[in-house]
C-alpha cells in the first residue's frame, strides 16, 4: 500500500495532469477554421495579411489573422478566432523600389513600402462576417473603386 504522502503526491500529480490535458484539448475545440480567396483589381493578393476583430467591440486584439500567399490564406482552429460576428481588415504593401531613412534606426535605409490596399478594406474597414464553429471559407474582392 503506497504511504500517506506518497499517496498526496500520486493523487496531486495525476489531477494535474488532468487539469493541463482538459486544458490543452479545450484550447482549440471552440475555435473556428478559415480558409478563403482574396483578389484586388482581379489579382491575386500576394503577401498580404488579414486579420479578424470582434465586430461589436472597439480597439480589442484580433481574434486570428493568416498571410495572404498567391491570393490564399488560411487560419487553422487552434489560432483562428471563437464563433461571432468579425470585423474584417485586409492590408498588403509593396515595395515602391525607393530606399528611406528607417523610422525604426536611423541613419540606416530601408525599402519604402506603400499600402497598396484602400482604407475601407482595413483601418476604416466595415466588412463583417459571421464565422460558425468549424470549417469557414470566406472569399473576398477587393477593388480600388
Amino acid at each position: 500500500m503506497i504511504s500517506s504522502p506518497h499517496r498526496k503526491l500520486a493523487l496531486t500529480c495525476c489531477l494535474f495532469s488532468l487539469a493541463l490535458l482538459a486544458l490543452t484539448g479545450c484550447g482549440s475545440s471552440n475555435r473556428a477554421a478559415i480558409k478563403g480567396n482574396v483578389t484586388f483589381d482581379g489579382a491575386p493578393v500576394d503577401g498580404g495579411m488579414i486579420l479578424f476583430f470582434p465586430a461589436n467591440e472597439k480597439y480589442k486584439a484580433d481574434q486570428g489573422r493568416a498571410e495572404i500567399k498567391n491570393g490564399t490564406y488560411q487560419v487553422p482552429s487552434g489560432k483562428g478566432p471563437p464563433p461571432g460576428d468579425y470585423r474584417v481588415e485586409i492590408t498588403w504593401e509593396k515595395k515602391t523600389g525607393k530606399q528611406v531613412v528607417s523610422k525604426g534606426d536611423p541613419p540606416n535605409m530601408e525599402d519604402e513600402v506603400i499600402q497598396v490596399i484602400p482604407p475601407q478594406y482595413n483601418q476604416k474597414s466595415q466588412i463583417t462576417k459571421g464565422i460558425k464553429l468549424g470549417e469557414n471559407t470566406l472569399d473576398f474582392t477587393l477593388t480600388s473603386k
